[in-house]
Order: C-alpha cells, then structure tokens, then sequence
C-alpha cells in the first residue's frame, strides 16, 4: 500500500515541478506566464480542496471528479510542453494511482 501511496505522491509532485519548468524551456513569454500561474493555481486548489486535512476537503465522488479534471488538465499540459510521448506517459501513471488508490479504498 504505501507504494501506491508513493506513486501518487510522485505524480503530485511531478506534475508541478513539470509545470513549474517551462522556465527553462524554449517557449513564448506568454505560454511561460500561463503555464507558471496553472501550477500556481493547481497548487493552491489542492491545498484547499484536496489535502486531507483541510475543512474544505472534497469527499467522495467530488474528489474523484476533481482528480481526474487536473490529471487530465496536467497530461494535456504535458503534451503541449514536452510531446505525446511524455503526456501519454504521466496519464497512464496518474490514472493507474488513482485507479489503484480507489480500487484498494486508501483515500
């Protein structure tokens, strides 16, 4: 179980700092802006609906419909950032932790 855990610990955390690296990529200023604030805003969402300690935090199937909106948001940004490969790649792993995550009930 606390692989599971790790996973999706790890998918959280790469999904920031991927956004947060656009600083370093090649792009317009723009898209460099836009991306930074998406990671700004994710981080901030989750901390206030997400987290499990917060009075705020979404239960149930809210959760699961927030999660699989910002998996999807992340893997989409993914792909315009870093390629089909890499986007296919974080969905498939993302999916899988909460797919393994509900299927053994450790949210």
């Amino acid at each position: 179980m606390r692989l599971i855990e790790g996973l999706r610990f790890l998918v959280e955390v790469v999904a920031i700092l991927g956004l947060f690296s656009v600083s370093v990529i090649q792009i317009s200023w723009l898209e460099k802006f836009l991306f930074f604030l998406l990671a700004v805003l994710l981080i901030l969402f989750w901390a206030r609906y997400m987290a499990p300690k917060s009075p705020h935090a979404f239960k149930k199937w809210h959760r699961l419909v927030a999660e699989t909106s910002i998996f999807i948001l992340v893997s989409g940004s993914f792909w315009h950032l870093y390629g089909l490969q890499i986007g296919i790649l974080y969905l498939a792993l993302s999916f899988g932790s909460l797919g393994l995550l509900y299927y053994f009930q450790l949210e």
